[in-house]
């Protein structure tokens, strides 16, 4: 299974781990309006693609996002990544094709 994986030190966009590839994903954000037409008053909704969604609205950026993904197959490799760097923190991503995150947890947020 693909994820999308950060470390919480890397503020500089560097590869977080040498098994990291990178890839260029289109991202979104969620926005709490209930229809496009309340979305798109708002200044940021503009810059993206908005689609109504059940209950909500979801932006979609119109540039590529570069993120740093990682195979894991196994829970063996997810072990193996653990002991490599540490604590890992398994979240949700804002990308569609990728929608888990593995964040190396070596910092504090």
């Amino acid at each position: 299974m693909k994820f999308i994986i950060t470390r919480t030190s890397n503020h500089s966009g560097e590869r977080p781990c040498r098994e990291a590839k990178m890839e260029l994903l289109n991202g979104y954000s969620d926005c709490t309006c209930k229809t496009v037409a309340q979305a798109l008053k708002i200044d940021w909704v503009k810059n993206g693609v908005p689609k109504q969604m059940d209950g909500f609205v979801r932006v979609y950026d119109t540039e590529k996002t570069r993120v740093w993904t990682i195979d894991i197959n196994t829970l063996e490799e997810l072990i193996k990544l653990y002991e490599r760097h540490g604590d890992i923190i398994i979240q949700s991503s804002c990308f569609e094709e990728i929608p888990l995150v593995i964040e190396i947890y070596d910092d504090y947020r």
